[in-house]
């Protein structure tokens, strides 16, 4: 089936481009030559001001019979189309075949044509980044020992709450820019995930101690270790 598809949209396309290459060499192939004039010429003083065109040109090559074609009519190269005649028939049929290539690939075969192949191998997704950290660069169990050896609470519970929005992020597919802070980048992740309220109440403890210079009580530690254990656990 796959095969059939490929070798179908090989075939239109190819037909496509042969047909609007056709159309456009069927054109009027023209150039011209443009003599010098005399700008004091009496004939030109006459016409001046009186939208008398006065443009002169001189076939240089051509592809037309000049005996059953108006010279004039003919486009000089480099000036604007205008679509009449046989150039508003050719735009109107190169547009219908376009259109019905794209409709054919689009629903043709059930639109198999435009689908992704199933088969393919799909690419891995880049893990999150942020704040010189990487999601999952460690097993949840590494990273919670880590945080409960280190002296400091305030740099224990910056260290949890950055894992865990990188988890959070890697989780929902949510990009952070590299001048995110915590408070920005916990505003772009959606507030549906199962563990947004865990992860607001841990920004919310954290930034206490940060910002505001607080000392943490034992059991807001403690209950801020577990609500980031669950995050990094639970989430993976």
């Amino acid at each position: 089936m796959l095969g059939r598809c490929a070798w179908a949209r090989r075939f239109l396309l190819g037909f496509a481009f042969a047909t609007a290459a056709g159309l456009v060499s069927a054109q009027d192939q023209t150039t011209y030559l443009t003599p010098e004039r005399d700008p004091d010429s009496a004939y030109l003083a006459a016409v001046d001001g009186r939208g008398v065109s006065t443009d002169v040109r001189y076939v240089d090559e051509t592809d037309r019979d000049l005996l059953e074609n108006n010279v004039e009519a003919a486009r000089e190269p480099g000036r604007p189309v205008n679509f009449d005649g046989d150039g508003l028939g050719t735009f109107l049929v190169v547009l219908v075949v376009a259109g019905l290539l794209f409709l054919f690939l689009k629903f043709g075969a059930g639109g198999a044509l435009l689908r992704a192949d199933p088969n393919a191998t799909k690419k891995p997704r880049k893990r999150a980044r942020a704040w010189g950290l990487t999601a999952a660069e460690k097993s949840a169990a590494d990273i919670l020992a880590q945080i409960r050896a280190m002296a400091s609470r305030r740099d224990a519970l910056i260290l949890l709450l950055r894992h865990c929005l990188l988890q959070a992020a890697d989780e929902t597919e949510t990009n952070f820019k590299r001048s995110d802070t915590e408070r920005e980048a916990l505003s772009r992740l959606p507030q549906k995930w199962r563990f947004y309220t865990q992860l607001q109440g841990l920004m919310f403890q954290t930034e206490l101690v940060h910002y505001g210079g607080r000392e943490i009580a034992d059991d807001a530690y403690e209950t801020a270790l577990q609500n980031g254990a669950r995050i990094l656990m639970e989430a993976r």
